[in-house]
């Protein structure tokens, strides 16, 4: 009668990211020249007195003085990429090489230093989708499937969820740990394993009284169906009916559990506290394993959510 949520922080077991883990590593791609503020103030000097000696020359500097002046920035691996001769990359033959390679390294490094801005907001939504951009969708998803690819062993912890008897389970995690798990230590099958996007065909799901994982952000080899921008919220949550009367469903229906998972997302509270309301706080059990969390935060949860927290040392 229990339902199980799970988020990212259950797969750091297996060594996958967190959130911020996986964003950071995305901004890292999506701006792979930038150079710390430091790095890039001695590039913009270095380039101003070059410019100052040599005003009228287009290339001030030689191929080889090129390459030792972005190798001190970048580093020889990312300066090769600057320079080679992947598709977009800076022919070192090009009268423009320098200040074409100045400015590359000059917006990348402000575009990284806004990036971790919204990083350091928690803004993931806002921030995948620039970074989708600037990536390109095939880039971007070959990158998020590049940084959640797991090959090692499945953590105990959940051969404990798979021998625990819940009824479902609500994952907003793209892998396929828990899937696995169900195959190594169940009864070897795959189990019924819906994304968000495809509740819309999901109607006797909870009728059915079979177990099942509602991936609710998706799943890592269905690009379409993953869950990761904003637009991707408003295309797949908010504009979803069947995802919010399922989430309903199952939140009315059994107690729950949260584990490894996070409680920011303002939509999911504004849903446990509009049941609250409607149903005068009398729902089912609600509980959740959380770290750090201080007696006010607690008594915080308990009153908006009805949310009881098991709490841990960080």
């Amino acid at each position: 009668r229990c339902a199980l949520f799970v988020g990212a922080g259950l797969s750091t077991g297996a060594g996958l990211p967190t959130w911020h883990g996986l964003m950071e590593r995305i901004v890292r791609a999506a701006t792979p020249f930038a150079a710390s503020p430091k790095k890039l103030a001695e590039l913009e000097l270095d380039a101003s007195r070059v410019r100052k000696d040599q005003r009228s020359v287009i290339n001030p500097l030689s191929q080889v003085e090129i390459m030792r002046v972005f190798t001190r920035v970048l580093g020889r691996e990312r300066c090769a990429d600057l320079f080679g001769n992947g598709p977009g990359a800076i022919d070192l033959l090009n009268a423009f090489a320098y200040s074409n390679a100045l400015d590359r390294v000059r917006k990348s490094s402000i575009q990284a230093r806004e990036l971790e801005s919204l990083l350091a907001a928690g803004k993931f939504p806002e921030l995948a989708g620039y970074c989708r951009d600037l990536l390109g969708r095939r880039r971007f998803h070959e990158q998020v499937r590049r940084e959640l690819d797991f090959r090692g062993e499945i953590p105990e912890v959940h051969q404990a969820i798979v021998r625990t008897p819940y009824a479902c389970i609500v994952t907003t995690n793209f892998d396929s740990l828990l899937e696995d798990a169900y195959v190594s230590w169940g009864d070897g099958s795959v189990p019924r394993a819906p994304t968000g996007a495809e509740l819309g065909r999901q109607g006797t799901l909870l009728f059915d009284d079979t177990f099942f994982i509602l991936k609710a952000h998706g799943d890592l080899d269905d690009e379409s169906s993953i869950i990761f921008t904003s637009e991707d919220y408003r295309r797949v949550i908010h504009s979803n009916p069947a995802f919010q009367a399922m989430l309903t469903g199952i939140l009315l229906r059994h107690a729950v559990l949260f584990v490894g998972y996070s409680l920011s997302d303002v939509n999911f509270r504004l849903l446990l506290d509009n049941q609250l309301t409607i149903f005068n706080e009398e729902v089912p059990p609600r509980y959740a394993l959380m770290d750090g969390v201080g007696e006010v935060e607690r008594e915080i949860l308990w009153r908006t959510a009805r949310l009881r927290v098991f709490g841990y040392e960080k």
